[in-house]
């Protein structure tokens, strides 16, 4: 008997109005996220990505459609945004303070569990300028998981970050998800990140987006599986071919006159 999604998007659309008039965002947004459950939605910039996490959010309310959910959400968006003037400790408290448990034990337990736990004890009374890029990356994962989140969404929290150590914070993101066994929906128009890091991805086309085609991810590696490990993996190139070759032919089809 198949369970309920924890997350489901049911043919959302969203349309902006402007002056100049109408503008298109999103048609005919479906698809879930199970229990457990590592999605990306992989799509080309400007499409509508992040207004799809808006609304899964609640942040923007779809024009048309619905959004079902059976948890709470934790919403990582594509910058840090660590407070320059607070120490690391009190930016990974911000979402206690906000829901009034700054002052719960078993809260602020688990604020001293997590940083212990993905090494920034040590940094706790540092302030963001005195961290690296992954670390404060690291900070603002460990502040989302502050409040316990059901279900996380990640706005391309890579995208900030240089090649090499997007690789390596990615490998660190993915660790902290797989050993706080969070669901995870994450955003990104990379598709070597889409295949590392998902089980499961949906590939959207241009705006309007709609979802175009959805991946099983299954790759040979040890576990736990990796960002990494996936890279290395015999399927992947294929699974890239593939989705590279589609979202090649939206980009010919979006210029046909």
């Amino acid at each position: 008997m198949k369970t309920e999604p924890l997350l489901a998007s049911n043919h959302v659309s969203m349309r902006f109005f402007h002056q100049e008039g109408v503008v298109e965002v999103l048609e005919d947004i479906t698809f879930e996220l199970e229990q457990g459950e590592i999605a990306a939605l992989l799509g080309p910039s400007g499409c509508g990505k992040s207004t799809i996490l808006n609304i899964l959010s609640g942040l923007l309310q779809p024009t048309g459609g619905s959004v079902s959910r059976t948890g709470s959400i934790g919403y990582m968006f594509q910058r840090d945004h660590l407070l320059e003037w607070r120490t690391i400790y009190d930016n990974v408290c911000i979402g206690l303070e906000i829901q009034k448990l700054q002052k719960s034990e078993e809260h602020l337990q688990k604020v001293e569990r997590l940083l212990r736990t993905y090494d920034l004890w040590d940094f706790r009374n540092r302030y963001p300028t005195e961290l690296s890029g992954g670390m404060r990356q690291r900070a603002a994962l460990i502040r989302t998981l502050a409040v316990d989140p059901d279900i996380l969404l990640l706005d391309e929290p890579f995208s900030a970050l240089d090649s090499q150590t997007r690789l390596i914070v990615s490998e660190d993101i993915a660790r902290i998800i797989q050993h706080e066994e969070k669901t995870t929906l994450l955003v990104t128009h990379d598709i070597s990140e889409a295949i590392s890091f998902a089980d499961t991805i949906y590939t959207l086309s241009h705006r309007p987006a709609k979802v175009k085609t959805t991946y099983r991810v299954n790759l040979t590696t040890e576990e736990p599986r990796t960002p990494l490990k996936s890279r290395k993996a015999p399927e992947f190139q294929q699974y890239f071919n593939t989705i590279w070759e589609e979202m090649m032919q939206d980009d010919d089809d979006s210029t046909t006159p």
